[in-house]
């Protein structure tokens, strides 16, 4: 009896060893296979392709990391990744868990986003990939509540303009929260983001604030957008390619607004050029060059008030999510009013809903 007792405690020892041992071994292969998963679903989207570096899997607390994802259009004709992400962690909300919602929050570590212009389709990037949000959801195990982006960057470029073009806006910082609406709709039934950037002395200063109702059957949100003391001298390739002129000085201001609901949307475009100097005297400049400047400049001097030194005027914009209107007349009104009658603030307009832009 002692043997058989003997026999079964080494048989059951053996038994616990092999699944001891293929739990270990599982986990250690685990994030190779999760690797390989996930560079097969990224490859899967229609005109791009992506690939990741390496995962790290953190089971006891539902968080993995992901380093290195590139997603690139396919083809190889474009020479920039369309998104370039340093580092992703991933988590579980064990908060909201409690709260009965199954949902975890991303931080994007320095995301390089690279929009580009090109004269045919294949050397063009300038739209999410429409699978991409189908094939992130795929790869997640939970939705997506809290979003957040460290030390961004995006990039507006054109590899085929003379001269080429490169603009972009640095240390940009995005906070997303509630997107998922996990708690009770008496606390709040919006989804809130807010983008910005930590600007070095010079640079320009970037403020977005969007509230969405993820309840609401058609888009409704409102939103804020402010750019402020963006040097135009920092443009000069843009305006040299697209305008065929560029400036010696001059700061361009943009506020903005937009409020939708039931299906439609209104708002406004509130562009403030200041101390605006076209024509840059070149000894080696071409005349038809210089004469297009100085009509330019000539007309940004006449439409200038001469208390403010501004150029501005405001735009107003308004539609439903097939077809939209500007108004185009309202906006030279706008800019006439502000050279000879009174100055634009830069400053919001503070719209809401069913009252028209400026009232």
């Amino acid at each position: 009896m002692y043997r058989v007792g003997n026999i079964l405690t080494s048989r059951i020892t053996i038994v616990v060893l092999v699944i001891i041992a293929a739990l270990v071994a599982f986990r250690i292969a685990l994030p190779h296979l999760a690797l390989d998963y996930v560079n097969r679903s990224l490859d899967s989207m229609e005109g791009y392709q992506g690939h990741i570096q390496d995962i790290d899997l953190h089971l006891w607390r539902g968080a993995f990391d992901v380093h290195g994802l590139a997603v690139e259009k396919s083809g190889g004709t474009v020479p920039v990744p369309f998104l370039d992400v340093a580092r992703i962690e991933s988590s579980i909300q064990w908060s909201e868990i409690l709260s009965g919602a199954y949902v975890g929050e991303i931080v994007l570590h320095q995301p390089e986003l690279n929009f580009v212009a090109g004269p045919t389709d294949d050397t063009s990037q300038t739209e999410v990939p429409a699978t991409w949000m189908e094939v992130t959801g795929d790869l997640l195990p939970f939705s997506i509540n809290q979003l957040e982006v460290r030390d961004g960057i995006v990039h507006y470029r054109d590899f085929h303009s003379d001269p080429e073009i490169d603009v972009s806006m640095e240390k940009l910082y995005l906070v997303a929260s509630n997107l998922r609406n996990s708690r009770s709709v008496g606390q709040s039934k919006f989804a809130t983001a807010t983008l910005y950037n930590l600007p070095d002395e010079g640079d320009p200063k970037l403020e977005v604030s969007l509230n969405l109702d993820t309840f609401a059957q058609d888009p409704t949100f409102d939103m804020k957008f402010v750019l402020n003391d963006l040097a135009l001298t920092r443009l000069n390739d843009f305006l040299r390619a697209y305008g065929n002129f560029d400036v010696e000085s001059g700061t361009f201001t943009v506020y903005s607004e937009i409020v939708a609901q039931q299906g439609s949307y209104e708002g406004y475009v509130k562009p403030l050029f200041e101390d605006l100097k076209v024509v840059d005297w070149k000894e080696d400049q071409d005349p038809l060059e210089l004469a297009w400047e100085a009509i330019v400049g000539g007309a940004a001097s006449i439409l200038e008030n001469k208390p403010t030194g501004r150029v501005a005027t405001n735009i107003l914009i308004e539609g439903d999510f097939d077809e939209q209107e500007v108004d185009y007349w309202a906006a030279v009104i706008n800019l006439l009013r502000n050279a000879f009658i009174q100055a634009i603030r830069p400053a919001f307009e503070d719209i809401t809903p069913g009252r028209s832009v400026g009232e």
